[in-house]
């Protein structure tokens, strides 16, 4: 370090030090020159060459000190070339900000005309004190380091010293503060640069990073509106350099979130129902938790009277009222539960063992909006991956034969069929009476999708997955595979429809699900629970009267819309409400006030 140039006479300077020694004798002759000297200007003072090495353990207090005041002196010189200054230097110790302000002895930051104007405006400050108290070794500290353009500001403060130095700082004649985190939150200053001396610090518990939002809050003191373009931020690395992954997560975190800290309590109650202009409610509402919601409220009145103007949409059923919004209600509640019933239980292995030929079981619709009864007619073989089901349409409206003959070659008409002269059947669809006894040879003479009627219903055969089976029923029924899929033989459907037809029982559109625990071996409470629920929903949307409707994919689109504008509307009146309020429930409920 170069000794500084001042007051009477010049100083020759002094060599860097590099070791102990040499360090404590140099110490020494500063100290010396400094009483020679007088105050010194900053211009005088360049870097220390390696005056912020770290001497390990052994280095004493007063070593500490001079490490510090060469790393302030090298830091502030530069700082003051490139006009950086007034520069606040966060500490977060009370301790170290006076120490690190005292470490500065020497320094002289301030022309003539500053220090008179920061000594006039000390007399004039202090002269409110008693004539013992302008004596106070704090106020004497203070005022000196103030004289040369250096300034503290912390908790442990006098109110009128801190007052002072805010005041003087505002000014522009303080060029360094060292500054705790409480000058970045109450006052108004803001400095060129901003330092941290470190960004750790200690809560009250533990030694932690700097927070986001506290980073934020103090690097936002850099940059002066209307007199800097840009501010600037310096991190002092004294040890080691912070990881990138927390240094990104301090600088360009998310902030924390604020929160209401206000509390009901019983004595505000009584204290509110005592005043009859001012309601409890009242009161809430102006609590900062309810801040956004209040303020969104004439936004939220516009957007309610546009819902509530909206003309209102009608369904119109053609087989009288409507209930297709309790069909939806069920068919949303069914979602629910579709996801958790097809894992668990439908594409389980055992699950899997059920669906062999002849199993009555209960499949998803084309549309995905309805569900069939249906048979498995073949399991997935080498040659086919896929299952084959013989699934019954809703019944037709106007069958002009009630037969158990049809016509599956012809499915053109489909609100009737055609029956053949008796002189034109063939034997086999007059005497068809049982499942044939001769050998197939496994191949699909049918093309499908297979459709085709009988007794009065509509029946498809077409190819499934494991993931479009809803139930699988406790009943089996005999079906013939040659004649079905091989030869297509009408009466062998009708033989197969009819037999579908015979398992509905007690009212019910399907024969009962397979028992979750014997059969399925369900363990899971809640799983079996789950079950019982999906199967009585399936049972009761085909109940319903919707159920089969050609109309029920648009039907179920106008009633979702119906019933989102309607929960629209709802939740508006609900935030509008004073039952919306976050502190409602604890004034409703009393026993949860403190």
């Amino acid at each position: 370090m170069s000794a500084a140039t001042g007051g009477s006479g010049s100083h020759a300077p002094a060599p860097v030090s590099h070791d102990g020694a040499r360090t404590q004798k140099q110490s020494s002759n500063w100290g010396k020159q400094k009483k020679q000297s007088g105050p010194q200007n900053l211009g005088n003072f360049s870097k220390a060459g390696g005056s912020n090495q770290n001497n390990g353990n052994g280095m004493n207090n007063w070593g500490l000190r001079r490490s510090d005041a060469s790393l302030w002196l090298s830091l502030i010189n530069k700082l003051s070339k490139k006009s950086l200054l007034p520069v606040v230097i966060f500490c977060f110790s009370k301790n170290r900000c006076d120490k690190s302000a005292d470490s500065m002895y020497g320094i002289d930051l301030t022309s003539s005309s500053e220090k008179s104007e920061i000594r006039v405006f000390c007399d004039k400050a202090f002269s409110r004190l008693k004539g013992s108290d302008r004596t106070l070794p704090q106020v004497v500290r203070v005022q000196n380091l103030l004289h040369r353009g250096i300034g503290v500001h912390h908790a442990g403060l006098l109110p009128i010293v801190k007052e002072v130095v805010e005041m003087l700082f505002c000014r522009g004649v303080i060029k360094v503060l060292f500054s705790t985190e409480t000058f970045a939150m109450g006052v108004n200053a803001p400095a060129r640069t901003v330092v941290f001396d470190t960004l750790r610090k200690f809560d009250g518990k533990e030694f932690r990073q700097l927070l986001p939002g506290e980073y934020t809050q103090m690097a936002g003191r850099a940059g002066r509106r209307g007199l800097d373009k840009i501010g600037t931020v310096i991190v002092m690395c004294r040890d080691e350099i912070l990881e990138e992954s927390d240094l990104k997560h301090v600088i360009v975190g998310s902030a924390t979130r604020l929160e209401s800290q206000f509390r009901l309590t019983y004595i505000m109650i009584l204290h509110l129902l005592r005043v009859e202009e001012l309601k409890v409610e009242d009161m809430l509402k102006r609590s900062f938790a309810e801040f956004h919601a209040q303020k969104k409220l004439p936004e939220q009145q516009q957007l309610l009277m546009r819902k509530l103007a909206q003309p209102t949409k009608t369904i119109e059923c053609i087989k009288g009222e409507p209930a297709i919004e309790e069909y939806y209600d069920m068919y949303s509640e069914a979602e629910t539960y579709y996801t958790e019933i097809l894992e668990a239980v439908m594409q389980s292995s055992v699950a899997q063992k059920f669906l062999t030929a002849g199993r009555v079981v209960v499949m998803k619709s084309q549309s995905a909006r309805d569900h069939l009864l249906g048979v498995v007619v073949k399991a997935p073989s080498s040659s086919n991956k896929q299952y084959i089901v013989l699934v019954l349409k809703p019944e037709l409206q106007t069958p002009l034969a009630s037969g158990n003959l049809q016509d599956s070659k012809n499915t053109n008409f489909p609100q009737g069929y055609f029956m053949a002269p008796k002189s034109k059947r063939a034997i086999e669809e007059d005497y068809f009476s049982g499942i044939t006894s001769r050998k197939g040879s496994g191949v699909i003479n049918i093309k499908l999708t297979h459709q085709g009627s009988a007794a009065g219903v509509r029946f498809e055969v077409r190819e499934v997955n494991d993931k479009d089976f809803l139930c699988i029923c406790n009943c089996k029924i005999k079906i013939d595979q040659v004649r079905l899929l091989e030869d297509g033989s009408s009466p062998a459907y009708s033989k197969t429809v009819q037999q579908l037809l015979d398992t509905k029982s007690n009212g019910n559109k399907y024969p009962p699900a397979l028992h979750p625990m014997e059969d399925l071996k369900l363990r899971d409470v809640n799983l079996v629970e789950t079950y019982y629920k999906w199967t009585n929903l399936l049972q009761k949307m085909a109940n319903n009267k919707c159920y089969g409707c050609t109309k029920l994919e648009e039907h179920i689109s106008l009633a979702r819309e119906i019933k989102r504008h309607k929960e629209e509307v709802n939740a508006l009146k609900y935030e509008m409400s004073d039952e919306a309020l976050q502190q409602n429930a604890r004034f409703s409920r009393p026993s949860t006030c403190p």
